[in-house]
């Protein structure tokens, strides 16, 4: 097999992505569970069928890659898709990330880590996020958090209340909350330095430039940055 630039059989691939990714809506702050237990969803075992013997992988474009050989998701995808993925650029993306056993489906934007093998959705129990206090799915059983709070403590970003317009660090991922780096979010944190109330966020430009790309809203425009990343770690 060869390796192409993305001009090759990526540019088809990459527009594919983007229309699955469109078809699918991404919940931000629920679902991401902190490691893959017994009970973890598996992707079911698929046996080549018809004319589709080799796939070129829609992120790293390399060729004739063995059909039977291709990364099996539990959430995206069959054997008859368009839309196939090496196992290689798979394992980069959760390697870049949460904890380096927690990253980003390419299609849907599920979390995804590997258990015997297998790329697997990990499974946790529905309670009270002891950080924002809201009912959510726990990612974090240790401490009992969320997605989204397991993640705004890794990257406890500073940003700015759009009432008093003081800086304060917060540790929740605001920034998924905004269409633009620039824009106030939507939702609501509570500002500890002048207002006394539940005000609306936007995070400095400083930290802006440090969210990882793989964890920026779509509206963003990064996704490539991130995918190209994926490539120059697998290469």
């Amino acid at each position: 097999s060869s390796q192409r630039t993305p001009s090759g059989c990526q540019g088809k691939r990459v527009e594919r992505m983007d229309e699955h990714a469109a078809k699918k809506k991404v919940e931000l702050d629920t679902g991401a569970p902190a490691a893959a237990t017994s009970d973890a969803k598996q992707a079911p075992k698929e046996e080549p069928e018809g004319e589709n013997t080799s796939f070129c992988c829609a992120i790293c474009s390399t060729e004739d890659i063995p059909i039977e050989t291709r990364a099996v998701l539990p959430c995206c995808g069959t054997i008859g898709s368009s839309l196939q993925y090496c196992r290689r650029c798979i394992e980069v993306i959760i390697e870049r990330g949460i904890e380096g056993r927690l990253g980003k489906c390419p299609t849907c934007n599920s979390w995804l880590s590997e258990k015997n093998d297998q790329f697997v959705t990990p499974e946790s129990r529905a309670a009270r996020c002891t950080m924002c206090m809201q009912e959510k799915v726990i990612a974090d059983v240790g401490r009992v958090r969320c997605e989204a709070c397991v993640i705004g403590g890794r990257y406890p970003f500073q940003y700015e209340c759009n009432r008093c317009h003081l800086v304060q660090r917060i540790p929740h991922p605001m920034w998924q909350y905004q269409n633009t780096p620039t824009e106030f979010g939507g939702v609501t944190w509570a500002c500890h330095r002048r207002c006394g109330d539940y005000t609306n966020w936007r995070i400095i430009p400083d930290d802006a430039q440090r969210v990882p790309a793989e964890l920026c809203p779509q509206t963003w425009g990064r996704r490539e940055e991130w995918l190209q990343a994926v490539r120059d770690q697998r290469m």
